[in-house]
């Protein structure tokens, strides 16, 4: 390999010029560089059965173009990969918009009412809930005696919830509830520690004792309402019931204790575990059912008169008595009683059960 004459660098002996300083070689060109035969051939004797070699000059043209073709740049990428990155892009930035407008969207909903437009309008009755508190109670040994009044119009609903201790509802002429808890037994903290909680407006009253620490407090109600009451419902677990004057709708339940209906008048659904049952109308309401049914206790029932229904008593270990004027025949069973009949014309259904007792009905 030759070397520059000028600058010492490396030359191909194709090179017309050096490829550092561009100082002329001296060398012809490829073009004008005389025909050379290859060594150990004599000119004019090639056979024409046998290949001839290339010629020099066609070597060096291959070389020199190998030297002197220009720089390839690298091939583009392909033009499906780049459809495919925008594709994803585009997707990428229209979930970000999606959960950017749904944030913004619940935010606008959670915003609260802007200053200056008008309040919600209050509800139609204000209702007070709170418990019964103490203050000026009579508290003297084992007991502890609440005296409060409410206002209850005519047609309103009461209902009373208890654990232990008896209950009493009594009507009276004047437009309003006397409520008396009595709250007997423990000291006057664990009396305190058995709240009753009530609430109360003009067209109800609510009375209800909650369970304290101390389960040996008993609680009695002594309540007086308006005589013509739209409902009456209570619930009650150790307690006996008693309602006296009054008219309404009655559903009263108690596990353990007795339930008595004095002088009512209206309609009644009342259920007893272990106690008896005792039920005197003034007047049966013509279009509501009446039921009294016990497991463990007798059952007595005054009409106040004459009355149309269809009645149907039954007793297991037991007897049934009815008025003569009723026209019903008492059925001796295999086991215990039953009576089914129609009182007078017939009409609102009278149901009268228990398991172990007697069932006695008069007018």
């Amino acid at each position: 390999m030759k070397q520059c004459k000028n600058c010492g660098a490396e030359m191909l002996p194709e090179y017309r010029f050096c490829r550092v300083c561009g100082t002329a070689s001296g060398q012809l060109a490829v073009e004008e560089a005389p025909t050379r035969m290859m060594p150990g051939r004599a000119p004019g004797r090639e056979s024409a059965s046998q290949p001839q070699s290339e010629p020099l000059h066609y070597q060096s043209t291959l070389v020199q173009q190998a030297h002197t073709l220009p720089h390839q740049p690298a091939r583009r990428r392909s033009v499906g990969r780049w459809i495919f990155g925008f594709a994803a892009l585009g997707i990428c930035c229209f979930v970000l918009l999606g959960a950017l407008f749904f944030f913004i969207g619940g935010r606008h909903w959670r915003r609260p009412a802007r200053p200056g437009l008008p309040p919600p309008p209050p509800p139609v009755a204000q209702t007070d809930e709170a418990a019964l508190g103490e203050e000026g109670a009579e508290i003297t040994g084992d007991k502890t005696v609440i005296t409060r009044a409410f206002p209850l119009g005519a047609r309103a609903r009461v209902m009373v919830e208890n654990l232990n201790g008896d209950i009493t509802l009594e009507g009276w002429d004047q437009p309003r509830a006397e409520v008396k808890v009595t709250k007997r037994g423990g000291s006057a903290d664990d009396r305190r520690a058995v709240p009753v909680e009530f609430s109360r407006d003009e067209d109800e009253l609510s009375l209800k004792t909650e369970a304290g620490r101390n389960s040996g407090v008993n609680v009695t109600y002594e309540i007086k309402v308006p005589r013509n009451l739209g409902e009456v419902k209570i619930n009650a677990t150790n307690s006996s019931i008693k309602l006296a004057n009054i008219e309404g709708l009655f559903e009263v339940e108690t596990r353990n204790g007795s339930i008595n209906l004095v002088d009512v008048s209206g309609a009644a659904q009342a259920k007893t575990t272990n106690g008896s049952i005792k039920a005197a109308f003034k007047q049966i309401a013509p279009d509501e059912p009446l039921e009294l049914e016990g497991v463990n206790g007798s059952i007595e029932l005054r009409t106040g008169g004459d009355v149309n229904a269809d009645l149907e008593a039954q007793t297991i270990t037991g007897t049934i008595t009815l008025d003569d004027s009723f026209g019903v025949r008492v059925e001796k069973r295999l086991v215990g009683q039953k009576a089914d009949g129609r009182l007078g014309e017939g009409g609102r259904p009278i149901t009268v059960k228990t398991v172990n007792g007697s069932i006695k009905i008069t007018k």
